[in-house]
């Protein structure tokens, strides 16, 4: 029988690639299981709105939000301690700190002051992972950044990420325009210590997020689309309950996704976890009226790499939010992960 790690009593070595919320669902997740698997977030460098425009153009870093996400997911809640730590890299500034602080987190200065201080990224995240005793580590995809360019099959191109979350105004009545070609403005190198983690890796986790800003801008970085090749690791995908315009294959449908993510793997994922769990009808309008998005329609019911759970967190509005979110629930994401990754091992 085939097992990871030779199914011996250690932890199974689990990657995850991607950035965002759907990350730290995921990364949330598997903190509660730290004691069967070995932990280590790859998050993409290729921010370059809200935050990431100070720390880019002002202190010249690449960007923080996403590792500070990741960090906060895998953070330790044992002690009050812990709470109170996880409270101030988290906490956001408004327009009383001034414009370039504005909506900048705490957790985003301390990640600055750390790097300045230990004179290099990876020093700050050892830091800072130190601090919050994480339970695996966080790795940015490169320790450069660089633009995304999307182009459009009626001639749109979009040349950062952060045009990504403006680009939907543009698709409001346009939503059947297609993904032509996804790039780098400019190659960047890739980390090494990420490439060592995705060459080690038995399985690789794909989570939730935007398609394009999120989860393909990881696999054009140098290196990382070999180093999955070289990989002997079990692909999982956790794909988006709702579809972004600007992001999403026409038509919406889980294949149209499946094929947009493959177009950048060297190979198919091995595992599909799509959500069956019910979103209420009124937040169903709100998204589509707002943001013209729309669920993400399962059309490979025959295709056995299909698993289907119900991930919605019923959880609608996080701390702080009056809108609500759709996301997966980390907490369900935890009942049905152990059974995925052992029936991969069979």
């Amino acid at each position: 029988m085939e097992t990871p790690n030779t199914i011996s009593k250690q932890k199974v070595r689990v990657v995850t690639i991607g950035g965002g919320t759907g990350m730290s669902s995921v990364l949330g997740a598997l903190r509660k299981l730290q004691d069967m698997y070995s932990i280590s977030a790859i998050i993409t460098s290729m921010d370059s709105g809200g935050s990431a425009i100070v720390e880019r153009t002002v202190y010249g870093v690449s960007p923080m939000s996403d590792l500070r996400k990741a960090l906060l997911a895998l953070a330790s809640t044992e002690t009050y301690q812990d709470y109170l730590l996880t409270k101030i890299v988290g906490y956001r500034l408004d327009g009383r700190a001034g414009e370039r602080l504005d909506a900048m987190s705490l957790g985003n200065l301390m990640l600055i002051a750390l790097e300045e201080i230990l004179g290099s990224r990876e020093g700050a995240l050892n830091g800072m992972m130190r601090l919050l005793e994480t339970a695996g580590e966080v790795i940015p995809v490169s320790l450069h950044t660089s633009n995304i360019r999307v182009e459009y099959d009626d001639g749109f191109v979009v040349t950062e990420e952060a045009q990504l979350d403006l680009v939907s105004k543009n698709f409001m009545e346009r939503s059947d325009v297609k993904i032509r070609k996804v790039s780098l403005e400019n190659q960047v190198p890739a980390n090494p210590h990420a490439i060592d983690v995705i060459e080690q890796a038995e399985v690789i986790i794909f989570p939730p997020g935007d398609p394009i800003g999120s989860i393909i801008v990881n696999l054009l970085v140098p290196r990382v689309w070999s180093a999955i090749h070289a990989s002997k690791a079990k692909l999982i995908w956790f794909p988006n309950i709702m579809s972004k315009l600007g992001q999403t294959p026409s038509p919406n449908t889980l294949k149209g996704h499946c094929n947009l993510l493959e177009t950048y793997l060297p190979r198919e994922v091995d595992v599909i976890v799509y959500n069956t769990g019910i979103v209420p009808v009124d937040v169903l309008d709100k998204y589509h009226n707002e943001e013209r998005a729309e669920l993400v329609i399962n059309d490979m019911h025959s295709d056995p790499r299909v698993v289907t759970a119900d991930l919605f967190w019923d959880q609608l509005y996080p701390s702080g939010s009056t809108e609500p979110t759709i996301r997966h629930d980390p907490d369900k994401i935890v009942r049905v992960f152990p059974n995925i990754v052992s029936q991969l091992f069979l």
